[in-house]
């Protein structure tokens, strides 16, 4: 009887090791975007079709560095305890090009 019920512990510890990694490549093939050089629609269409991004812009409060992050068209594609919230970047064809950003509701970070 121990053993069956070892082997059933196993076996679902396996199967949760799956899944995650199963899971992890979605994470990795996020599109990245660099948003000095692609218009608002386009990163816009990304977001719509791809569920979430990461993109690259620069910093409003720090001239010259360059800021990474992901954006997602839901709170679906944020990772957990995050929501997409609204978010002004600047893209190639717009100093406002409002996306959503993944991010903790109180989250300060600066941009």
């Amino acid at each position: 009887m121990l053993g069956v019920e070892l082997m059933r512990k196993v076996m679902r510890n396996l199967i949760a090791c799956l899944v995650v990694i199963l899971a992890a490549p979605d994470a990795l093939a996020l599109e990245r975007i660099h948003s000095a050089n692609t218009s608002c629609a386009d990163i816009k269409a990304v977001l719509d079709r791809d569920g979430a991004a990461i993109i690259l812009y620069p910093s409003r409060s720090i001239p010259g560095l360059t800021l990474i992050n992901r954006f997602a068209a839901t709170p679906n594609f944020c990772e957990s305890a995050k929501r997409a919230l609204p978010f002004a970047i600047k893209t190639r064809d717009s100093n406002v090009c409002k996306v959503p950003i993944c991010r903790e509701q109180q989250d300060d970070t600066f941009n």
